[in-house]
């Protein structure tokens, strides 16, 4: 698991968005990513945001 795009992913949860560039541009396909997002979204974190991306 890469912690970078796991912290990434909860902080972005955490901040009310979901970024598309860790699903295509990662090694993972976006797993380490989802997990820490999945994380913050059993903390309470609530999405409001999906940032597209270019791939």
């Amino acid at each position: 698991m890469n912690m970078n795009h796991y912290r990434a992913g909860f902080n972005d949860a955490m901040a009310g968005c979901y970024d598309k560039w860790y699903r295509y541009n990662s090694k993972d396909n976006g797993f380490s990513y989802d997990c820490g997002f999945k994380a913050a979204k059993n903390d309470g974190a609530v999405t409001s945001t999906i940032i597209e991306c270019m791939h």
